[in-house]
């Protein structure tokens, strides 16, 4: 059997994006056993990947928290568990993550040429990513076609399928849980208003125009908010708003974890979101998106147009800033968009799931 070492420890929607280039190594050699080293806050989710038999968690905060040398010791043991493995795949890309890659002690170590704070140095199977390709998506595919076409150590057979042929599967527990949290009465539309990025976020009063044209135009289905426990208080924000809260309108934000999220997401009709997790997950279990966009490029981490469709301010000479926080006196991109032109996108993506 050949050990693989597959190493992405973040973020949530990177982690998502390598799911179906890491399953399709795992289909192309059948005798591959699959780790992946993933942040620990990541690992019962990673864990029911389809091809991956084992997690390796890193134990990122801790180490963050702790100071030197007293760390020193527990990153040693955990040094231990990259042993044995036979090929090192590093989808990250940076010193860290290349530096994991020498410690398993593989003898083929692949990752991007052009990996940042020196960690190419690392490798000895330097993949160069061709200029034309940007969809972070895309770039993670051409490190694992690499991988299983020229690896000496795999006994590879690789299946003829495209990229967008994967969907990650919801374990049929938790879609069992899903029917229980928001009933099967009535078609699901996801809203999932939150993000780490200050510059990301529509504004409340925006979103409390959207459900009040959802409650006009789909009354017959529920609306569900979804996200991580921080972001629950905008939501009782927007839910606070005239004319917003009722009977079908459910805030799960903060009361699922990611495969109830998953599992939501697989039965919702459409799902409108932010560049953020949820955008990822929704379209990686094939449910229709309506991105909004402003301050990173959909060109690199947008869905595909077969996933959705992004809604962002074209005529703004700042888009794509890449702004954590918006630098100027009155945020313009995402405020900028109406709410009736993401009805209008919802209402195309309901029409044609």
């Amino acid at each position: 059997m050949t050990r693989l070492l597959v190493i992405k420890p973040s973020s949530l929607g990177d982690i998502i994006h390598a799911a179906g280039p890491v399953a399709w190594i795992a289909r192309s050699a059948p005798d591959l056993h699959v780790s992946w080293i993933v942040n620990d806050a990541y690992a019962s989710f990673v864990r029911l990947f389809p091809g991956v038999r084992e997690i390796i968690a890193f134990p990122r905060e801790r180490f963050r928290r702790a100071r030197f040398p007293r760390w020193l010791g527990e990153a040693a043991g955990w040094v231990r568990h990259l042993r044995d493995f036979d090929v090192a795949l590093d989808l990250q890309g940076l010193q860290r993550s290349a530096l994991m890659a020498r410690l398993s002690g593989a003898a083929e170590r692949y990752g991007p040429s052009d990996a940042r704070e020196l960690g190419w140095m690392h490798y000895n199977c330097r993949v160069e990513v061709p200029p034309g390709v940007t969809h972070a998506i895309d770039r993670l595919w051409v490190l694992a076609r690499e991988l299983v076409s020229t690896s000496r150590r795999l006994d590879a057979h690789p299946p003829d399928e495209p990229p967008s042929a994967f969907r990650l599967p919801v374990p049929d527990a938790e879609h069992a849980r899903s029917l229980e949290v928001v009933g099967a009465s009535r078609p699901i539309i996801a809203l999932c208003p939150g993000s780490r990025w200050q510059s990301k976020h529509w504004p409340v009063a925006r979103w409390a125009d959207l459900i009040r044209a959802l409650h006009d135009r789909h009354a017959d289905h529920h609306t569900v908010f979804l996200g991580a426990p921080n972001e629950r208080p905008m939501v009782e924000e927007i839910l606070a708003q005239d004319g917003v809260a009722g009977p079908h309108v459910v805030n799960l934000a903060g009361s699922t974890d990611l495969w109830g999220t998953a599992a939501i997401l697989a039965r919702a009709r459409c799902a409108v979101t932010l560049d953020s997790a949820p955008l990822h997950l929704a379209a990686a279990v094939g449910t229709p998106v309506v991105a909004l966009f402003g301050p990173t490029d959909p060109k690199r981490v947008g869905p595909r147009a077969d996933q959705g469709v992004v809604i962002a301010r074209r005529d703004l000479d700042c888009l794509e800033c890449y702004e954590r926080k918006c630098p100027l006196a009155e945020r313009v991109c995402l405020p900028g968009i109406e709410a009736a032109e993401v009805m209008e996108a919802i209402e195309r993506r309901v029409r044609n799931s």
